[in-house]
């Protein structure tokens, strides 16, 4: 079987070939210049590690491939719209698209990019088509959901534990959840198999978007990709926000509760470094850790349990859970 290196090769030759009209330039050099920013791609690789594994590592993955790289370029959809509702000025330690090119180039380019991806994955010749397609428009329609939940909950103070990991179902576990479902379809698995990897799936996403909570306020910008604090700064809901209603004593949450009052709140810097000592004195750094670990052991038992069923190690899959342990970017 191909490793998560050989894989990831895949997805950036496949990214890298990807023909655009010349004309007009100003729609297409926004897409080129997000797909050529780097990315962990996780969800494309998902996708060939699914298909790659569950046939035995001996077929051909081009028949699989657009499906891989119609997931990535609607992840980086999504990512262009993102950046613009949560006003972001850096991705991937670079300027983003809304701020290298604007709102209104911003939105056509990632209309553009969402299109693009059914483009893509319209270029597949399998019988199996409409039953991709099905798990494709499950996951679009997902994020969807969980970017709305998102938007919602903003500056809001009643968010339960519960509340929010239904938020992030849909907006980043769904993706991964699709990609392993897509892999797993195309490679004519048994539904049992395809609902096992769902589960490790949901479990890993949901441990992927915890962390970058995390790092959104103990980790390094240079290193992150993105501004360290963002998420405090325009009083998004995350993992940390809610265990420190959770767990901080009644005047600390009253002082929470201002902070999150942007009109009464102006000093981003003073904002952000007050939430983040609230943080620390209630204990949430480690509480956060340790809710990460729990949701990728998770992950590594449901996917155990398919490994069982198929007898054999799932060794891509094992590496790209492996790589989230610790995490700093």
């Amino acid at each position: 079987m191909r490793t998560l290196r050989e894989l990831r090769g895949m997805v950036e030759e496949g990214l890298a070939k990807l023909a655009y009209p010349e004309k007009p330039w100003g729609l297409y050099e926004p897409i080129v210049y997000t797909l050529q920013s780097g990315g962990k791609r996780i969800r494309p690789v998902l996708v060939l590690a699914t298909y790659d594994w569950l046939t035995g590592g001996a077929q051909p993955l081009d028949p699989i491939l657009p499906a891989a790289l119609a997931v990535e370029v609607y992840h980086n959809f999504t990512l262009l719209h993102d950046d613009i509702m949560d006003h972001s000025d850096l991705r991937r330690g670079k300027p983003t698209v809304v701020a290298k090119w604007g709102v209104n180039g911003a939105i056509l380019s990632g209309d553009a990019m969402m299109i693009l991806a059914y483009q893509i994955l319209c270029g597949m010749k399998s019988e199996q088509f409409p039953g991709i397609l099905d798990r494709f428009g499950w996951l679009a329609m997902s994020v969807c959901q969980g970017q709305q939940l998102d938007m919602e909950y903003e500056g809001r103070n009643d968010i339960t534990l519960p509340t929010y990991l239904e938020m992030v179902e849909g907006k980043t576990a769904a993706l991964l959840q699709g990609a392993v479902r897509i892999g797993a379809y195309a490679a004519k698995a048994n539904p049992e198999v395809e609902a096992g990897l769902d589960q490790f799936a949901h479990d890993f996403g949901i441990a992927f978007q915890l962390q970058d909570d995390l790092l959104d306020v103990y980790g390094n910008t240079e290193t992150f990709g993105k501004r360290v604090g963002d998420d405090i700064a325009v009083g998004k809901n995350t993992y940390l926000s809610v265990l420190a209603f959770e767990h901080a004593a009644p005047p600390q949450r009253e002082v929470l509760e201002h902070l999150r009052d942007k009109a009464a709140y102006l000093d981003t810097e003073a904002k952000v470094e007050q939430t983040v000592a609230i943080y620390d004195a209630a204990g949430v750094e480690p509480l956060a850790e340790k809710g990460i670990e729990q949701y990728l052991n998770a992950a590594g038992a449901h996917l155990a349990t398919v490994e069982k069923r198929i007898g054999a190690p799932a060794q891509a899959l094992r590496e790209l859970l492996a790589s989230q342990i610790g995490r700093t970017f």
